[in-house]
């Protein structure tokens, strides 16, 4: 193996419970805000408080935007968590295996 080529360890990485469940959740949200609102809402009459507060408290809260860039933050720490402890980051090499990983998609 040349010096500056550095392989991921992939017995070492440990998991971590929360940024997986929090990504979960964040991959959940933009669903939910791709679909739109739950069914119990279509026969909402928007006209009274309480139909305006729920159709218009849902799309506050299924907010993708925000939903989507928390679960990029995420990925991003999975991304670079296998490089942690070396020393050289081979870009090329890097950028090849990104560029095949989102091709094969």
């Amino acid at each position: 193996m040349s010096p500056g080529v550095m392989v991921p360890k992939s017995n070492s990485t440990s998991r971590y419970p929360i940024p997986d469940a929090l990504r979960f959740v964040f991959a959940f949200w933009v669903v939910m805000a791709h679909f739109g609102p739950f069914s119990v809402f279509f026969a909402l009459n928007e006209n009274t408080r309480l139909g305006y507060n729920l159709a218009h408290g849902w799309h506050t809260i299924s907010c993708g935007t925000a939903a989507a860039i928390g679960f990029f933050i995420i990925s991003g720490f999975w991304i670079h968590l296998p490089f942690r402890d070396g020393g050289n980051l081979p870009i090329g090499r890097y950028y090849a295996r990104r560029y095949k990983r989102n091709l094969v998609l």
